[in-house]
């Protein structure tokens, strides 16, 4: 009986194993830049265990307009760079940060002087932007939890050409990761020992109850 007893406290006093998992919400599509739109994305079920992490990525495409004006004598043609930020921005209980930054080159073709044009234009984060998120709390649920994107704004990095732009974003995603903690299944092998083990016992507590049994 004293061998039973730390085979048996082996299997229920199992310490606690790491976990991971996400989960993917396209964003409702399309919406305006600059804007801000609400994302429904899964929180994390507690039933799943203790959850220690969680971060966030996500990714966007958009198409523009944008306006070059020629204010001098002389036909231009230029090239401007232009940066798009944006802001994640959590509700309610919890927040975080995450930020995208994303740095393209419009060209505005001959213009002539005095006169304006509008070019066409696509781009997209060609990195994930990543961003943790807490306190942890407000994510703890089997339902969804509502995070605001802030489309941010566009800046002109370098010229004085470009006088207005503007844009929507076409498709894109939000993908959050947690990492919890959960109590170790035991192997079924363990199971087995264990019962076995629980067969010996009973045995042997039967044959102690015999007339004349040590």
């Amino acid at each position: 009986m004293r061998r039973l007893i730390p085979l048996l406290s082996a299997v229920m006093l199992s310490p606690t194993a790491a976990f991971a998992l996400s989960y993917t919400t396209p964003l409702p599509v399309p919406f305006s830049i600059p804007g801000s739109i609400s994302v429904g994305v899964q929180g994390f079920n507690p039933a799943l265990g203790t959850l220690t992490n969680a971060f966030l990525d996500g990714q966007i495409e958009f198409a523009g307009e944008a306006t070059f004006t020629n204010p001098t004598p002389d036909p231009l043609n230029v090239i401007e760079t232009v940066r798009l930020v944006s802001l994640f921005s959590g509700r309610p209980g919890y927040d975080f940060n995450v930020h995208l930054d994303v740095f393209f080159d419009l060209n505005s073709g001959l213009i002539a002087p005095g006169e304006s044009v509008v070019v066409s234009f696509t781009g997209s984060s060609s990195n994930p932007f990543p961003g943790f998120l807490g306190p942890l709390p407000g994510l703890i649920t089997a339902g969804l939890v509502p995070i605001d994107f802030f489309t941010g704004q566009f800046e002109l990095v370098s010229g004085q050409f470009l006088t207005d732009i503007s844009a929507q974003v076409t498709s894109g995603q939000v993908s959050m990761f947690y990492e919890f903690e959960a109590a170790q299944i035991p192997e079924p092998s363990l199971w087995v020992m264990l019962g076995a083990g629980l067969v010996s016992l009973a045995t042997a507590a039967r044959r102690q109850r015999r007339p004349g049994g040590n």
